[in-house]
């Protein structure tokens, strides 16, 4: 089981227990800056995924585009032939 496959309970309380148990060996500006990184990272994925979404759906909307040109064709020629 990976940490995608958890339900969102378990990982919320999985991080949670990671970062008490971090807090004793690191100073309050080491807890900081650690934060600060991986807050970071975070922000990162989320731009991406973001972007990635976007992409996505601009393809998307281009595709649906396409077949509902197809269907007026299609439409228009069986019109016109029967």
């Amino acid at each position: 089981m990976g940490i995608f496959d958890l339900p969102p309970r378990t990982l919320c309380i999985v991080a949670t227990i990671l970062g008490l148990l971090m807090v004793d060996d690191l100073t309050a500006a080491e807890q900081n800056s650690l934060g600060n990184f991986i807050i970071l990272i975070g922000q990162v994925l989320e731009t991406n995924a973001a972007q990635q979404a976007v992409i996505s759906a601009r393809q998307q909307a281009q595709i649906n585009r396409m077949h509902e040109e197809r269907i007026q064709k299609l439409e228009s020629f069986l019109g016109n032939s029967i």
